[in-house]
């Protein structure tokens, strides 16, 4: 009997673990670490790539802030606008998928995208707005 019991627990373990998947991961936890951005690029403008640990945002949901370290020195004339190293507030609109970071003085809406390792920031792409890709 005990061992029907054991048994019992395992397959009930099991079938828990099985019906777990990707779609309960809270989206907070998703987007919450290190990115490192690859690539810029705004208004018909040529795209700018970067290399790892170049820019490196650190974004954490649930201090709702963004640390930005940039490790090289952007060049006057990018179109990248987040050229100061520093903490900026961030809110998260997670049910549409939406960051707002405050940066200086200024606020910037985003669209955001988490594919695998790839995090894309959008803002009004239609119109050839920003967008950002990072990568963990």
């Amino acid at each position: 009997m005990k061992k029907l019991i054991i048994f019992g627990f395992i397959i009930i373990y099991g079938l828990l673990l099985i019906s777990c998947d990707k779609d309960n991961i809270n989206e907070d936890q998703e987007i919450k670490g290190e990115w490192n951005l690859v690539s810029y690029e705004c208004c018909d403008l040529p795209k700018e790539e970067y290399n790892r640990n170049n820019i490196v945002w650190l974004i954490d949901p649930s201090a709702q802030d963004v640390k930005i370290t940039n490790n090289v020195t952007i060049d006057a004339s990018s179109q990248y606008n987040f050229k100061e190293n520093g903490i900026y507030s961030l809110q998260l609109i997670t049910n549409e998928n939406i960051i707002i970071i405050n940066y200086k003085d200024y606020t910037r809406t985003f669209d955001y995208r988490i594919t695998k390792d790839t995090l894309t920031l959008g803002a009004s792409p239609e119109s050839d707005g920003p967008r950002l890709i990072f990568n963990k």
